[in-house]
């Protein structure tokens, strides 16, 4: 939704004055949200009081160096943060699933696969995303 806010041709007139998108072109936009989303780090330790909802400085995922893709427990774990994060950063998405397994590609990696539902218009479509994560992802 950060994109909405970039005017990659200043001073230009617009025909329109919001950027609209089709199907096609709604996916893509949530797909670029949840690849800069899944690629920033958080900048502090993220300690929220409950019931307090998270700001855009705590936008970003933790920095998950340290967990081995092996591990299934710490992977469930990062993948309830991944979801958190989708649920705060990316309204479009209803009902996010995330589910993290090793990336084949990549013996430091993983492979993130979010389900949901995208809200498009009135209508809910099911949608999937497969996102790589990695050491050489970290902003």
């Amino acid at each position: 939704m950060f994109e909405r806010l970039v005017d990659l041709a200043p001073g230009e007139g617009e025909s329109q004055p919001f950027l609209l998108h089709d199907r096609d072109g709604l996916k893509a936009s949530v797909a670029a949200e949840l690849a800069a989303l899944l690629s920033t780090r958080l900048s502090r330790p993220l300690a929220l009081p409950p019931g307090q909802d998270r700001t855009t400085l705590d936008y970003g995922i933790p920095d998950a160096a340290g967990l081995a893709p092996g591990d299934a427990e710490g992977r469930a774990a990062f993948a309830a943060e991944i979801q958190a994060a989708i649920l705060a950063f990316e309204p479009r998405l209803e009902t996010p699933r995330v589910t993290l397994s090793p990336d084949p590609a990549r013996s430091d990696g993983l492979m993130a696969r979010i389900e949901a539902h995208l809200r498009c218009g009135d209508e809910m479509e099911p949608v999937s995303f497969a996102l790589a994560l990695g050491r050489g992802d970290e902003s």
